[in-house]
This record gives C-alpha cells, sequence and structure tokens, in this order.
C-alpha cells in the first residue's frame, strides 16, 4: 500500500494531520476556515481530534500559549493550526467532499484500518504493550 497521506499510531488509535489530509484533498478554502467547517458535521475536540500550534519557523508546540490568542494574533506571531484527526474522522471528511481525491483518501483509509486490524498487527501491539509494561517493572 502506497502512503499518500501519513498516518500516526499508538497502542489505541490511527491519526493523521488535518493540514496533509487538506493539502492531499487540493482543498481551495484556507485550511482554518476548511477545518472549521468540516467539524460543523459534528465531530467532537478531544474525541474526534486534538488541537496543536505550531510556530511555523521552528515547528515547535506552542499550546498553551496559542489556545489563548485570536487567530489574527496567530498569524501576526507566526503560529500556525494544525489538528491531529482519528482516523475515523478522516474517513468521513474523505466521503464528505465528493471527488476523486475524496474517494481515493477513503480508499486508502480503509486499506490502512484493515492492516491496523489483521491479526498480526493485533499480536504485534499487543507484544509491545507487554514489553513497556516488563520495562516499567523493571524500572
Amino acid at each position: 500500500m502506497k502512503e499518500i497521506i501519513k498516518i500516526n499510531t499508538n497502542e489505541n488509535d490511527i491519526t493523521l494531520s488535518g493540514r496533509e489530509l487538506h493539502e492531499f484533498l487540493d482543498i481551495g478554502t484556507e485550511y482554518p476556515k476548511w477545518f472549521e467547517r468540516m467539524t460543523e458535521y459534528g465531530f467532537t475536540k478531544g474525541e474526534d481530534y486534538l488541537v496543536h500550534y505550531y510556530d511555523k519557523n521552528s515547528s515547535e508546540v506552542k499550546n498553551d500559549d496559542a489556545e489563548k490568542m485570536s487567530a489574527n494574533q496567530r498569524s501576526a506571531k507566526g503560529i500556525i493550526i494544525n489538528h491531529e484527526i482519528k482516523l475515523d474522522m478522516a474517513k468521513e471528511i474523505a466521503m464528505i467532499q465528493r471527488n476523486e481525491k475524496g474517494k481515493q483518501a477513503r480508499k486508502y483509509f480503509l486499506e490502512v484500518e484493515k492492516a491496523w486490524n489483521s491479526p498480526e498487527m493485533i499480536m504485534k501491539r499487543a507484544l509491545e504493550i507487554a514489553n513497556k509494561r516488563v520495562e516499567n517493572l523493571q524500572l
């Protein structure tokens, strides 16, 4: 499977960058406006996605300070917003785009999900969790 959008995984979830999805889908609207419109479909902050702020010059995370600023203040300080979105949200967003890029993205996400749920990957995650627990016991 060819990676068309970078996928991130942890013990429980598959996530990806909202900005990367926006770029892949070739959306004409600016990212913050587009993402705000996508959240109107019923997605929940903290459940379906997380918000991250970055200094565009250093890629340093600026969540604490930036959360309190207006969009104009963030822009003036060179801080950009991104969202870490869960795979289920990404699939829905891809579907509602109703274009070829959305179709490609959704098909890719279904392949990622199928691989994630394969017996081999489930066993791999279980072993990784067990190894971490053993390491913590040894400390």
